[in-house]
């Protein structure tokens, strides 16, 4: 199944080999040109693991540029390379207001919260209760850092 993802994503071997840690999916997504170079993206999706927002058992595919299923909690995690693609396009700035419809785990809505910053506002609304208690400890984690 990821074979077929990453087929379906992109040329393979522009791709490079499937990354294992959150460094190699950073570096993926600049070489396939999904992230900007010196953008705040990247600079968020550097400082903002997606493992931390993957459940313990799933550890192993947190950084595979493919979607996860969640199915204990009823949700999927997106691509990163979408969460990447989505986040470039918004282009939000220090300041402006984010809203993450079906936001998951929170990853999207902490993201978006690092890009617009302390004067801009980032909420996410789920209507899945489990998710919505996994985004909000998340949420509260990303806070504290």
């Amino acid at each position: 199944q990821r074979a077929l993802w990453r087929l379906l994503v992109g040329d393979p071997a522009r791709l490079g080999p499937e990354p294992s840690t959150h460094e190699e999916l950073i570096e993926s997504l600049r070489r396939a040109r999904v992230l900007s170079p010196d953008g705040g993206v990247a600079k968020a999706m550097a400082l903002i693991p997606r493992g931390d927002f993957v459940p313990e058992g799933q550890q192993s595919e947190a950084y595979l540029d493919c979607p996860l299923a969640i199915p204990q909690l009823g949700f999927n995690i997106s691509a990163p390379h979408i969460h990447a693609t989505c986040l470039e396009k918004l282009k939000l700035e220090p300041g402006h207001d984010f809203l993450d419809v079906g936001c998951g785990c929170g990853l999207v809505t902490c993201l978006g919260a690092y890009l617009v910053g302390k004067s801009g506002t980032s909420v996410g609304i789920e209507i899945n209760s489990a998710a919505l208690n996994v985004s909000r400890r998340n949420a509260r984690t990303f806070r504290a850092k």
